[in-house]
């Protein structure tokens, strides 16, 4: 039986269900890479990356389209800017505006805010059927974030440019269940690929039980697998590596493969660069010497040992890598995206992306410019190149094959995963996860990421995403004290079939909590006048604490539903936490 205390916190958090003042509200869905956020203020559709660091900013601002007479542009681009730049600091540098041939304008300023901080504003101007669009990019530099930012800005201007000019209203739905992305110049990949995610988005809602599943052991001659890394200061670059310590006093750096593939006999011979000793240093770190007539010893920490998936573990989650070269749209270059998703069900799909950019300066300095795409997925490979220079200009679009080498089927096995292709082809390769809270996977040569996806965007930058042994992932803010609980969970879009949404939500909040443990309470159902339905208990969780929960639930886009789990050992921390939490929520349940 709960306890007093935890009946008083129990009826504070019926108190404050009740008095929520959670709005829902009709709005356009805008295109957003993965991980943005988008917003809209005055007019302006605001695109904002995910994984700004401290001290970073960049912000993309695309204005509605103007009706105006072609020889009126340039003006009324200058005038933009006249009337724009001085919002975002004081002028240092302030250079004519150029038009290349495409008729696009840029101008790139350099300003200062109040408080002596230097920021970049990039201006560009699109014209077309007699309609103008105006964009900004506010930049805390002019190369670095420009550049791991462009394939994000070309996707934004790609999706919607062509809607401004035509004035055509922008709107496309995304998907939350993790799948890849087909290119978009393709619409047969396209329609292909949203089918695919439809499917995987209902089969996905089934729990994927791990704890279950037996533990790996590793083989006697090894001690540990251990990530580390290298930094370049120059570029601000990292590169990613598994050490191997063995129980023989030898470490063995940069290993791809599971550990029972490696012939430490030949290796040894082969490459004896990599090849190294190691030993204990203390309760909290190893250090090496690779190879073994280095001069210093190199700390690892233990906290970073390589985690195995259990034995026949399941996945649910779209991991990528991305890299980025020169400067960008400003001064030309390319970025470069690796990506896989796992599926409950067993099967995966692989994706490869490129973008060149010749940049602004190419096309201001010369009149020259080019843009080319390459993309391989599920669907096939397809490539895309466009140039121009003065008096010329060439667009050429391919595809080919039927994707069968970039799908296919995969099993865990400790650090083994086996890929099973499509096409006949197999693979077998390391993986391994490189933190507790398993968002890092490490997987072949190389440590993968994870984003916020969904309505998490909309949550602080200082929540932590983690993910548990069943895949269910969940957000937690950093704050925590000692012995807090506070655990927020978005379901995927789950079609309603034409279901009522009080039925739905019933059967799937049962179906969610008998995962967690047995209900302490009587049900508490709810169904606030917003739309908003709601349901509220308690369990004791496996290290005996007794811990409430809280749903949300509502209709989303089309005939879809969502809910969204609080779980907290203390009503208090849902008050604390609700102004940070509601935004996120707010977009959860976006109609």
């Amino acid at each position: 039986m709960p306890s007093s205390r935890f009946a008083r916190t129990l009826h504070r958090l019926r108190v404050f269900i009740a008095t929520l003042p959670f709005v829902l509200y009709t709005s356009v869905v805008l295109a957003a890479p993965d991980g943005w956020s988008v917003l809209v203020e005055n007019g302006e559709e605001i695109f904002i990356p995910g994984d700004l660091a401290g001290g970073e900013e960049y912000r993309l601002f695309v204005s509605p389209a103007v009706t105006l007479p072609q020889n009126g542009y340039s003006q009324w681009f200058k005038e933009r800017i006249d009337q724009d730049a001085g919002k975002w600091g004081e002028v240092l540098s302030a250079p004519q505006p150029q038009q290349n041939d495409g008729g696009v304008m840029t101008a790139t300023y350099a300003l200062q805010r109040r408080d002596g901080v230097r920021r970049y504003a990039h201006f560009m101007g699109f014209y077309g059927q007699g309609k103008a669009v105006y964009l900004r990019i506010i930049s805390s530099d002019v190369t670095t974030l420009v550049a791991r930012y462009a394939s994000g800005m070309q996707q934004v201007m790609k999706e919607t440019m062509p809607q401004r000019l035509q004035g055509v209203a922008v709107s496309q739905t995304a998907s939350d269940a993790p799948v890849e992305k087909s290119a978009p110049d393709s619409t047969t990949a396209v329609a292909t690929a949203t089918k695919q995610t439809s499917n995987a988005a209902s089969s996905e809602l089934k729990r994927i039980d791990n704890v279950s599943a037996p533990e790996y052991s590793l083989p006697e001659p090894y001690q540990a697998l251990v990530c580390d890394f290298t930094e370049n200061r120059v570029n601000n670059t990292y590169y990613d590596y598994v050490v191997l310590l063995l129980k023989d006093g030898t470490a063995y750096k940069g290993l791809t493969a599971p550990p029972e593939d490696l012939n430490i006999e030949v290796s040894r011979r082969q490459e004896p660069d990599r090849w190294g000793i190691w030993e204990e240093d203390d309760d909290k770190r190893y250090r090496i010497k690779i190879p073994a007539s280095a001069e210093k010893w190199r700390p690892l920490s233990k906290s970073r040992r390589l985690a195995p998936a259990r034995m026949g573990e399941q996945l649910n989650r779209y991991i990528y890598k991305s890299t980025a070269d020169n400067m960008g749209m400003v001064g030309g270059g390319g970025s470069f995206t690796n990506s896989w998703t796992f599926l409950g069900s067993g099967r995966f799909t692989r994706g490869r992306s490129s973008l060149f950019n010749s940049g602004m300066m190419a096309s201001v300095t010369a009149g020259t410019s080019v843009y080319a795409a390459s993309y391989s997925d599920e669907a096939g490979d397809s490539s895309f190149v466009s140039g121009n220079s003065p008096g010329v200009g060439v667009t050429s679009q391919k595809k080919h094959n039927d994707g069968s080498n970039n799908r296919g089927w995969y099993s865990l096995n400790g650090y083994a995963m086996e890929l099973a292709y499509d096409n006949g082809e197999t693979d077998r390769r390391l993986f391994g996860f490189c933190y507790d809270d398993r968002t890092q996977p490490f997987f072949g040569g190389t440590l993968f990421w994870m984003s916020k996806s969904g309505p998490a965007d909309k949550l602080p930058s200082k929540w932590r995403m983690q993910i548990s042994l069943n895949e269910e992932r969940y957000y937690v803010p950093k704050e925590l004290k000692e012995g807090e609980v506070f655990r927020v969970v978005f379901s995927p879009r789950a079609e309603l079939d034409a279901a009522p949404l009080n039925e739905w939500f019933k059967k799937a909040v049962t179906q969610n909590f008998s995962y967690l443990g047995q209900p302490q309470m009587k049900r508490e159902w709810g169904n606030m006048k917003t739309g908003l339905m709601t349901y509220f208990n308690s369990y004791v969780d496996a290290q005996g604490k007794l811990l409430a929960v809280l749903y949300y639930g509502a209709k989303t886009q089309g005939e879809y539903g969502r809910f969204v789990r609080i779980t907290m050992s203390d009503a208090s921390l849902n008050k604390q936490y609700h102004e940070q939490l509601k935004p996120a929520i707010l977009n959860a349940f976006r109609p």
